[in-house]
Parts: C-alpha cells; sequence; structure tokens
C-alpha cells in the first residue's frame, strides 16, 4: 500500500511516500515485490522485500490494523471524501483494550478517528471510521498520523502502532465563459 499514490512538487522539493504491507492474510513466509516510480522525467524502480514470521505461543491480546496507510483525495471547495475503515483485529487469546489518536503535520483538526477507543475480544474485530474534513483546506498535500495503542495494565502484542494519512486537496478546475459584446457601427443620419 502506498499513501500518497500520486502528486506534483517542483525543482528542490520532496515529497514523504509512505509504503506499507498488510500481512494480516499472509502465511509465515519470505515476499518481495516492486514498488514503480513513474513521472514526466522517467520512471524508477524500488525493489521490496519482506518476512512473516510466526505468532510465538503464549501470546496475550494482539493489536492488529488493517490497512496500514489511508490516502484521501478531495477537492478545494468539494464535499469530503468518503470516510474510510480502519479494522482493528486481536489474534490473541486474551481481549485487547485500545484507543486512537490523531496529529496532522499542519496541526489543524482535518483527520477525525470514531470510535476513539474500544474493546476487542479474543478472535475478533472492531471497525474503526477514519474521516477527513476539507472545508477550510487549501489545495495541496497533507499528511497525518493514526496512533492505535493498548490500554490497561498488559500492554499488547505490537502496541502501539501507526497508520499514516494522507490528503491530497485537488484545485477546483472551472471554466469561465465571458460574453464580449460585439461593436455596433454607428449610424450617421445625413441631411
Amino acid at each position: 500500500m502506498i499513501s500518497p499514490k500520486s502528486g506534483t512538487f517542483s525543482y528542490g522539493q520532496s515529497m514523504n511516500v509512505a509504503v506499507a504491507a498488510d500481512r494480516s492474510n499472509l502465511k509465515v513466509g519470505a515476499y518481495t515485490a516492486s514498488l514503480i516510480f513513474t513521472s514526466n522525467t522517467g520512471q524508477a524502480t524500488l525493489p521490496v522485500k519482506m518476512s512473516v514470521t510466526q505468532l510465538q505461543p503464549g501470546h496475550e491480546a494482539v493489536l492488529q490494523l488493517t490497512p496500514a496507510v489511508l490516502s484521501f483525495t478531495g477537492t478545494d471547495g468539494g464535499t469530503n471524501p468518503l470516510a474510510q475503515v480502519v479494522t482493528v483485529s486481536n489474534p490473541g487469546v486474551l481481549s485487547l483494550q485500545w484507543n486512537a489518536t490523531s496529529v496532522t503535520n499542519d496541526g489543524s483538526g482535518w483527520l477525525s478517528v470514531y470510535p476513539l477507543s474500544g474493546t476487542v475480544t479474543k478472535g475478533g474485530s472492531q471497525a474503526v471510521i477514519i474521516g477527513v474534513n476539507t472545508s477550510t483546506m487549501l489545495p495541496g498535500v497533507y499528511s497525518g498520523l493514526l496512533t492505535f495503542a493498548s490500554q490497561g495494565t498488559t500492554v499488547a502484542t505490537d502496541s502501539p502502532q501507526t497508520i499514516f494519512v494522507s490528503l491530497t486537496v485537488m484545485p477546483q478546475c472551472a471554466i469561465c465563459a465571458s460574453v464580449r459584446p460585439k461593436s455596433v457601427p454607428s449610424i450617421r443620419a445625413h441631411s
């Protein structure tokens, strides 16, 4: 998963791109892939390697999040992009109590999480709604972080975890037409 999936920047600028893997349905083993970045200047390939290991016996609660990155795209002055769902799962043997916090790169409150906390029984999962508010955002690319952590006296395995969120606000594309009156020749009467 990649976030953001596209962007624009000028000479001398850079853009952070988050890359994450969803390991929730993968079998134990080694995996390889390639990321291909394409632009108007060419193409670059980045090799990726990942290893999935067996969950150790005797674990307690386990914090598992899907997906690992989120990407939203909206239009300046338009409606908010549709909310997305993060699934909090617990493949552990004890109940998982969790909470979530959000931070954005510009300090504004465009990123929302509901609910902010919950309890997931062993082997269960819970949907968490992630939304963005673009009403005060100018065109550009924004980033944020959602951090999920276990609560209570026992820390869950794989806690805390962070999900990278990107928001791309596109400028409005509009066509403005104006009518220019045709010049009317003046008529003079001769006597």
